[in-house]
């Protein structure tokens, strides 16, 4: 019998055995056919109901259930006076530092045993009176994109935008060209009045130096062997400056370009 009892556990057949083995629900195993055990030792009398206990008036029907308990508005009753009222913080908190109750403990004292209300239709009515502003009946947020219709994506609606743009901005371009066209009565320029109207450019005032460094100052070393050499140099070092990066064109070589190729 015993090793029937402990064969659907974590031991088995084989292994210690203890009794608290069947009321620990980590050492059970599930047995074939058959609804999981929990181990539990303690289980309600069988006489014992699952759920709240219903409150039954004299009649046998529970309050529950009546129209009464969930809509009193519709019963011909009247009103329930105490759902158009709220509680009178006010009067409460006035009444209690009137018998001498300051304290977070004694307010809550004096709460728990008295009971002001004023109806809440007075709350509107003093709304009102002080002109505070309604709240708007309205969503805040940016609107949804109405949605593409299908029929405009498969016949190129927007290709068709694109492309009437461009037609649009082109006889534009050319209305502008043919406004600026030379009229009837106009001269022409010449090679000589465009001469005349271009600007030469003149070269930028040197930096100040003082004349003992322009004149008497040399270098103590001079790498070229003569002043052609020296040009030959720097011109040679602006075109190769055209490939490398900087800002002074005297970095690395940038890759990509037809300056690579050989």
């Amino acid at each position: 019998m015993a090793a029937t009892t402990f064969e659907h556990t974590a031991t088995g057949l084989l292994g210690d055995k203890r009794d608290t083995m069947l009321f620990n629900q980590l050492h059970l195993r599930d047995e074939v056919g058959k609804a999981t055990r929990h181990g539990y030792s303690h289980n309600p009398p069988e006489n014992y109901r699952y759920g709240i206990c219903m409150n039954v008036k004299e009649g046998g029907v529970r309050d529950s259930l009546t129209w009464s308990s969930h809509l009193p508005s519709l019963t011909g009753s009247g009103k329930n006076k105490k759902s158009r009222t709220r509680r009178d913080f006010e009067s409460l908190n006035k009444g209690a530092v009137s018998a001498g109750l300051v304290s977070e403990k004694g307010q809550y004292a004096y709460r728990a045993t008295h009971d002001a209300r004023r109806p809440i239709d007075d709350d509107v009515t003093a709304n009102r009176k002080a002109g505070k502003p309604k709240i708007p009946d309205m969503t805040f947020g940016m609107p949804v994109r109405p949605s593409t219709p299908i029929y405009e994506v498969i016949e190129h609606k927007f290709q068709d935008l694109w492309i009437r743009d461009q037609m649009s901005q082109t006889k534009a371009k050319k209305v502008a060209e043919r406004a600026a066209k030379l009229k009837p009565g106009q001269i022409n320029d010449t090679r000589t009045s465009m001469l005349r109207q271009h600007q030469v450019a003149v070269d930028p005032a040197p930096l100040w130096q003082m004349k003992k460094f322009s004149k008497s100052a040399k270098p103590h070393l001079n790498t070229f062997r003569n002043e052609r050499a020296k040009q030959n140099a720097f011109k040679h070092q602006t075109y190769d400056g055209v490939p490398r990066k900087g800002l002074t064109h005297q970095g690395v070589y940038e890759t990509g370009g037809d300056y690579m190729k050989e």
